[in-house]
């Protein structure tokens, strides 16, 4: 979106007679951010009317499911019996 609006900067900035350079630099750059303030303040104006009203803080709460429990235990047992040592288990075939 920015390269787009820096090449219609650059057109204006042609059809107006403005060379490119170091003098076409300052004038960009305050369209730019001018620019985008502007859309800065159209997406929050937006958001207020969606009724985001917290400010774009996200603060998620997990509710503890009693699943949970049974969960972690069958996760930790494979970790657990993958660290111990193999022994006789496999027979190599040769």
């Amino acid at each position: 979106m920015l390269r787009g609006e820096i090449e219609q900067v650059r057109i204006a900035m042609a059809l107006k007679g403005i060379r490119p350079g170091i003098r076409s630099i300052v004038p960009l750059a305050v369209t730019l951010i001018v620019t985008e303030i502007r859309r800065a303040d159209e997406v929050a104006r937006l958001l207020v009317v969606r009724g985001y009203t917290i400010g774009g803080r996200i603060c998620p709460r997990f509710r503890a499911d009693p699943l949970d429990v049974p969960a972690a235990i069958m996760a930790i047992i494979p970790a657990l019996l993958s660290t111990l040592p193999l022994r006789d288990v496999f027979i190599l075939v040769g």
